[in-house]
């Protein structure tokens, strides 16, 4: 069979999960403002009065100090980030909006008297967060605070309406009370500036570069991207987050900020009470054509396209460690799309990060999550639902799905082991059968294979319903019915020995006993030696009657005991049983060899153990070393059952796996079927009788009936600290999220 690799690099998984995930810094408890989290390498700030710095004040404790920033958008509205209206010291700010302040002023840290020594503070009445924040990865990631009085004293810095699609590589201003050092935290509540260039914009946000030493920090989480819009200074972003890979403040590496145009038709419009910009009018206020509505406003979801699926293959396009790529990618997904990104990592994180064996993991715990981002196609076995180039085969969870394929067609000699794409065409298997590997066609009923085929099922283990066409071959001569002239003896077929002297055609070349020339009779049964089975007994030849009970062939049809209704057979070791001199036991019978040691007469001659005195039986089966092909495999004698697919002579009688058809699905090399040796699970190629135990998956790896043997408490192996594991080339590929996963990036608050 072939064993096919998911053609998903989801390596990229892996990667964006370091990026995806903003923590912010928990809110100072009260007195803890000398490590208060302004921009790191920005210069000290005395204009841009409009930004100033979220303070809180403690009703009977008195000042809190600044813990993010915000603008002053309007006369009582000033905009911030969502997660800095989270909670602050314990305190839902929501639901307790009076404990906020906004600092107007250049330094908000308190003076000898506990309070700014400068500037003014100015108290909200009601925090208003987007309704859909998500505080795990920061989407949505804005909010508004509203004044309990007008502030006429400064002018607000009106937000951008215009779409920011197209605009990187421009600079933004950025002001801000946030620390100047993003490793030792210091510096903070100090009003300073900075400038850095957009490097990436997305449906809802945009990446900035921290260059020159300079980026946005802790404390600057909701103050402003200020630029020069139409000849007129706005809002353009909100900060929401930083990261780095490389630098070990993580405040120089980029930053994500909140697009303020993706909000202004809705969310700030809507909640402060004014008319949204309108598309018809101005097109430039949507991040698409497709988001501009019939009333005006933008609906901006309508630019996000990518599926879950579409998400991983847009990572699959980006350089390797890009990780701004892979947030690009990320954020052009629907919202489902990064619904069903996120249960999927969640997943994976949760149950398999110490999992050795990621594949069997997932296929274990997260089969749900998998297919919800990138569902199979549930295609027809039989052919006619894939692509040019694909072909369906069985997947997970009962599924089906299309895969590459080369496009082989029926009967044609394939590959059953390739393990980057099937071999054969859709509808189609390849399969080893009558000694060659072939095409041969998927089936769910007879009603699919054609004349002088059965349909061979089930196919795969643990699948029912699914098989393939196979011909009939009744005397199992490795012959079909369609071109074997008797396919009711296995010693006629095309390109067997003529037989002379039984008016048989025995080649099935349409002529009978072509080439025969003198008759030799030895036994004077009247039938010559070419065609009589036994030369030397006359009473054994073709025209003979079968004789019920002597497992012999009689008749010499190549079939023993035929016809015979009346013969009791017990133990089914082919004598009936006024013959058998005991009818419970298979391994005694006339004829069969003697075991040594066991005190019974198996060839039934009236002896036991008779020539046993030299007998050498190393391994115990009862059969001496002089006729056992394997004295040191109890399981191995003359007589045992054959086990297809383990490779061995197992009855020792000089033929390997003789009458088997081996089926191999997953191509790891055991045939399914019982036996020390045979695949206990034929969807998987890492679970056989040659596979090593993995500890802590809850699978029987090595097929031996034990789940976690020889496994301490708790061992369960671990991912490869360095990068990826290696992947499997079937069943599922995932990078190794676990580690990956610890690298979350600060946030800025």
């Amino acid at each position: 069979m072939s064993m096919i690799s998911w053609s998903r690099p989801l390596e990229a998984l892996a990667l964006v999960a370091c990026i995806l995930f903003f923590s912010c810094a928990g809110a100072p408890e009260p007195g803890g403002l000398t490590t208060q989290r302004s921009i790191v390498g920005g210069v000290n700030e005395s204009g841009y009065p409009a930004v100033g710095a979220m303070t809180f004040v403690y009703p009977g404790y008195g000042y809190g100090g600044s813990f993010c920033s915000g603008t002053l958008i309007a006369e009582r509205w000033v905009l911030t980030a969502a997660h800095c209206m989270d909670e602050v010291g314990g305190i839902d700010l929501v639901q307790n909006p009076q404990v906020v302040h906004f600092y107007v002023g250049t330094n908000a840290n308190p003076g000898t008297n506990g309070w700014p020594s400068t500037g003014t503070l100015y108290q909200a009445d009601a925090v208003f967060v987007h309704g859909s924040y998500n505080s795990q990865n920061q989407e949505n990631d804005i909010a508004l605070v509203r004044l309990a009085a007008p502030l006429t004293s400064v002018t607000p810095i009106p937000i951008n309406t215009s779409s920011m699609n197209g605009w990187a590589g421009q600079q933004v201003t950025y002001v801000g009370f946030g620390v100047n050092d993003g490793i030792n935290e210091t510096g903070g509540g100090i009003k300073r500036r900075g400038q850095n260039p957009i490097s990436l914009v997305w449906p809802s946000a945009y990446q900035s570069n921290a260059t020159s030493g300079v980026g946005v920090c802790f404390g600057d989480s909701g103050g402003p991207g200020l630029m020069s819009v139409g000849g007129v200074l706005k809002v353009v972003g909100v900060n929401s987050g930083v990261s780095s890979s490389s630098n070990p403040d993580p405040c120089l590496g980029y930053g994500v900020h909140t697009r303020v145009d993706a909000y202004a038709g809705n969310f700030l419009s809507t909640t402060m009470g004014i008319a949204p910009p309108n598309c018809q009018t101005d097109p430039s206020v949507c991040n698409c054509p497709a988001a501009c509505q019939a009333s005006g406003t933008c609906d901006n979801t309508a630019c996000q396209t990518l599926s879950c699926d579409g998400i991983v293959t847009c990572m699959e396009g980006c350089p390797e460690n890009d990780e701004s790529c892979y947030v690009n990618c990320y954020y052009l997904g629907t919202a489902a799309g990064r619904t069903a990104y996120d249960a999927l990592q969640t997943c994976v994180a949760t149950n398999c990060e110490n999992a050795t064996d990621l594949s069997a993991c997932i296929g274990s715990y997260c089969m749900t999550q998998y297919y919800g981002c990138f569902p199979p196609a549930d295609c027809d076995i039989t052919g006619g639902d894939c692509g040019s180039g694909e072909a369906c085969y069985p997947a997970q969870g009962g599924h089906t799905d299309c895969y590459p394929s080369n496009g082989k067609t029926e009967e044609q000699a394939c590959n059953p082991d390739l393990t980057e794409s099937l071999d054969c065409g859709d509808g189609l298997l390849c399969i080893t059968y009558h000694g060659s590997a072939t095409c041969h066609a998927f089936c769910t009923s007879g009603g699919d294979c054609g004349t002088g085929d059965y349909c061979y099922s089930p196919i795969f283990q643990g699948i029912s319903g699914i098989g393939v066409c196979l011909c009939i071959d009744a005397d199992n001569d490795g012959h079909c019915q369609a071109v074997d002239c008797d396919d009711n003896n296995s010693q006629t077929f095309p390109g067997a020995v003529e037989r002379c002297g039984d008016n048989k055609d025995n080649d099935c070349d349409g002529e009978v006993d072509e080439g025969c020339t003198a008759c030799v009779d030895a036994d004077g049964d009247g039938y010559c030696a070419d065609v009589d089975c036994n030369e030397s007994d006359a009473s054994v030849n073709p025209g003979a009657v079968e004789r019920c009970g002597d497992s012999v062939d009689n008749d010499c049809d190549g079939q023993v005991d035929e016809g015979c209704s009346t013969c009791v057979d017990a133990d089914q070791d082919g004598y009936c049983v006024e013959l058998d001199c005991d009818d419970q036991d298979p391994v005694s019978y006339p004829g069969a060899i003697e075991r040594c040691f066991d005190s019974v007469d198996n060839d039934c001659d009236g002896e036991v153990d008779e020539g046993c005195q030299s007998c050498q039986d190393t391994d115990g089966d009862g059969y001496c070393s002089s006729v056992d092909c394997h004295d040191g495999n109890a399981q191995v004698f003359p007589g045992a059952p054959e086990v297809c697919g383990n490779g061995i002579d197992d009855d020792c009688d000089g033929e390997v796996d003789e009458g088997c058809v081996c089926v191999d699905s997953d191509g790891d090399g055991y045939c399914l079927g019982g036996g020390p040796m045979g695949d206990c699970n034929d969807a998987n190629p890492y679970q056989n009788p040659g596979a090593a135990e993995v500890c802590g998956n809850g699978i029987d790896d090595n097929c031996n009936g034990l789940v976690d043997e020889s496994c301490g408490a708790g061992k369960r192996g671990g991912c490869n600290q360095g990068g990826a594991p290696t992947l499997p080339p079937a069943l599922l590929l995932f990078a190794c999220l676990g580690f990956l996963w610890r690298r979350r990036s600060p946030g800025l608050r």
